[in-house]
């Protein structure tokens, strides 16, 4: 019984070293997305009736991209603009007039330095000058990274049953009261 309780022990003390192990680690934040896009101000304030402006600044285009800038929901072309030679861009950009109070996204679409389709994005809220909303002002970090928590607290309670079951195994049988 003894022999089964360390053999047990140690595949458990195995199994928790081997999760441990071989859990993802946190490294440090890929460059992602290659390029970025920035605005002078992640929310305006519009009168009805009024248009309102941002400036829109990006990086990562190949040098001479045509860049397009768009506003979402729903699709209307804020700007058309060409990245310089080392692939960035700077405009300013009116919002119409007619846009409702709410969040959007302004994106810039051209061809990335690699070549490839390169899309970037920024969170821009509009708020009503007669109607004051409370919004958090733009979305957050996307999640990008893996859960490690469940494999990481399995290691430690094998490695933990193992160290108890080998403990225990171990102890030398009580000699007291033998008759």
């Amino acid at each position: 019984m003894r022999r089964l309780v360390i053999a047990l022990s140690g595949v458990g003390l195995l199994c928790g070293s081997l999760l441990l192990a071989t859990a993802p680690i946190a490294s440090a934040a890929p460059n992602y997305p290659p390029g970025q896009l920035m605005l002078s101000s992640s929310t305006c304030v519009i009168t009805p009736g009024q248009p309102c402006s941002t400036t829109v600044s990006g990086a990562g285009c190949k040098a001479g991209a045509s860049v397009s800038i768009d506003l979402h929901p729903p699709t209307v072309q804020l700007a058309t603009v060409t990245a310089d030679s080392s692939g960035k861009f700077t405009t300013t950009v009116t919002i119409p007039a007619g846009t409702t109070a709410g969040q959007y996204t302004i994106t810039s679409t051209c061809t990335g330095a690699n070549g490839k389709p390169l899309v970037l994005g920024a969170f821009f809220s509009l708020t009503s000058s007669v109607t004051p909303t409370t919004g958090t002002g733009g979305g957050g970090t996307p999640f990008t990274g893996s859960n490690v928590l469940l494999p990481i607290s399995l290691g430690i309670l094998l490695l933990g049953a193992g160290s108890v079951g080998i403990f225990y195994a171990r102890r030398r049988p009580s000699t007291a009261a033998k008759d």
